[in-house]
């Protein structure tokens, strides 16, 4: 998939935005309450994002560094000036946290932890896997071994695939993964034929 810009000036001329050869760009990026379109998203072992804007990409840039284990963000909501974000952090091994951003104090402060009675409890890392399949087409996947596990070997394991016709795993917290591997499982998810976000062929 690809995103371009269509004119209403009568032209219908049409200008290509962003496209990528690898995964769709599956994603538009909006921000503030004006909905100002500022960047797009895609998948590819992670979720990444393209902005059309430096001053957000290099906000959101610093904020990523600031905090622990650098998850990947979203600005969710703003206020009506923009000075203050509702910024939302997730990653593989954090349970998801909601912040408020002030821009103009530069203070960033916890409104809400998802799963709070999950904080402090070390979460498996999930590892972007590939493998081929039977005529060679290389699979992409996720690997998630129980937390301090180097290996699989010699654990059980648990292929978990994911459901419906348009939909595909990423990178991020998975309940049910981080639940398997806890009780000792390998668990292995894959994005075989058909999921989602890799183009028709």
């Amino acid at each position: 998939m690809t995103f371009y810009s269509l004119a209403f000036d009568g032209s219908m001329r049409e200008d290509l935005i962003y496209a990528r050869a690898d995964v769709d760009v599956d994603g538009i990026i909006s921000f503030g309450r004006r909905n100002r379109v500022v960047g797009v998203s895609y998948s590819t072992e992670v979720r990444r994002a393209e902005y059309f804007n430096p001053a957000i990409q290099s906000l959101l840039a610093s904020l990523t560094k600031a905090l622990p284990g650098h998850p990947s963000l979203d600005v969710i909501d703003s206020s009506v000036d923009e000075n203050k974000l509702l910024v939302f952090a997730s990653g593989d091994t954090d349970t998801r946290v909601y912040y408020i951003f002030d821009r103009q104090s530069h203070q960033l402060k916890t409104l809400l932890v998802i799963r709070a009675q999950l904080e402090g409890v070390k979460l498996a890392t999930m590892k972007p896997v590939n493998y081929p399949a039977r005529d060679g087409t290389i699979v992409p996947g996720y690997l998630t071994l129980p937390p301090g596990s180097e290996t699989s070997k010699g654990l059980p394991a648990i292929v978990l695939p994911h459901g419906g016709l348009d939909a595909r795993d990423e990178r991020g917290f998975q309940w049910l993964a981080q639940f398997y591997a806890a009780r000792g499982f390998a668990v292995m998810q894959t994005n075989f034929r058909g999921a989602l976000g890799y183009g028709d062929d």
